[in-house]
């Protein structure tokens, strides 16, 4: 942009055209710019959310490992049930709540943890290993079905 002086009358300044595409252009890159910080809460949450469910993750297969092969399933184990409609009531002993502070505000992340265990790791069997599947489920914002985290573990017998 370039000001112009008019030799007629001796004015200088910017045309309309000018005006109007500086204005354009600085929205464009202003919604840029919004969207680009957006995207980058949203992805912090899900990352947020994501690192507390293998935190769980590993904790629940650390109480697994611990278990003594054979004997009653302590409980605190969760469930081997799917999450229902209404498991973020927390009223469910397979869901366990983490409170998290952003910019000082306490929020609650739920989460839904499914154990699940084939052969005879909690009672008497013939196999000497069993198979436990761990899985975490939560609901990230803004979307409408679970993210999930499984993983598989191996426990033989001593």
């Amino acid at each position: 942009m370039f000001f112009r002086r008019d030799r007629g009358t001796g004015r200088t300044g910017m045309s309309l055209v000018e005006i109007v595409l500086a204005v354009f252009i600085f929205a464009v890159a202003t919604l840029i710019l919004f969207r680009a910080f957006t995207a980058n809460k949203r992805l912090s949450v899900q990352n947020r959310d994501r690192t507390a469910a293998q935190l769980l993750m590993g904790n629940l297969l650390e109480e697994v490992r611990a278990h003594p092969y054979g004997t009653e399933a302590p409980k605190t184990w969760p469930p081997n049930t799917e999450p229902g409609s209404d498991w973020e009531s927390g009223t469910f002993p397979e869901v366990q709540s983490i409170p998290a502070y952003v910019e000082g505000n306490k929020q609650k992340m739920v989460f839904h943890r499914q154990l699940s265990y084939e052969g005879s790791l909690v009672g008497d069997g013939v196999k000497g290993y069993d198979l436990v599947t761990a899985t975490i489920r939560w609901k990230d914002p803004g979307k409408n079905d679970l993210q999930q985290l499984q993983a598989k573990l191996v426990v033989r017998r001593r």
